[in-house]
């Protein structure tokens, strides 16, 4: 016969339950992954990408600024007051010898300064004082404020050419003299100060069929 137990005794006490239980052996942490899905918030992502935004402020100027010279396709932002966009076969200067090749290229930018322009190969390049390029069935129309000697003004035009020349010596002061067999007449005028030493220098430039004469003279203080 079992023994009963005595009637004051207490019952045997409540194993303790603790306050941080460990998952169960190969089971999964499903509330740490449900909360590591969660996408965070919109203030925490990276900001949307802009737009490209060049410097140049034609498309001539945005083959110069591009190093390396290949396939080219982009949109954007010029000079901070237009809008561009622009492909080109190949397009870009070489680093080490400075030339500039631009061949099957077509654009066109709105705002500041308008222009469109089609090109079927435009090579250039120069050393110290001296610059020069070289075209082959182009085709351009412009109207704005930046010029292509560099200067802010005035410019308009339009013409093509089956092929045409330039050259230009000098830097602050200079000449460009250019001829072409082409069709079309352009004209532009501005102030620039290309060194950044405070004299201003006054372009004039000039188009008419085959001649192109352009003069920029800086002010002697």
């Amino acid at each position: 016969m079992c023994q009963a137990e005595g009637l004051g005794s207490s019952p045997p006490p409540a194993p303790a339950i603790s306050s941080s239980a460990e998952p169960a052996e190969g089971s999964s942490p499903a509330v740490p992954k449900l909360v590591s899905s969660v996408p965070p918030l919109p203030s925490m992502l990276p900001p949307a990408a802009s737009l490209p935004v060049s410097t140049a402020n034609n498309n001539a100027e945005r083959t110069s600024e591009r190093i390396g010279i290949g396939p080219y396709a982009a949109a954007g932002t010029a000079g901070g007051d237009s809008m561009y966009a622009s492909v080109a076969a190949l397009k870009g200067r070489d680093a080490s010898s400075g030339a500039e090749v631009e061949v099957l290229s077509a654009s066109i930018q709105l705002g500041a300064q308008n222009e469109g322009q089609l090109t079927f190969v435009r090579v250039a390049g120069g050393s110290g004082a001296l610059r020069g390029s070289t075209e082959a069935f182009t085709a351009r129309a412009n109207i704005g404020i930046h010029n292509d000697d560099g200067s802010t003004g005035l410019n308009v035009g339009a013409g093509a050419a089956a092929v045409g020349f330039e050259a230009t010596i000098g830097r602050e002061s200079s000449l460009t003299t250019g001829l072409a067999a082409s069709i079309g007449y352009g004209a532009s005028v501005g102030v620039r100060d290309v060194d950044g030493d405070g004299k201003t220098e006054l372009c004039a430039r000039v188009s008419g069929g085959p001649i192109t004469i352009g003069l920029c003279v800086e002010s002697p203080r």
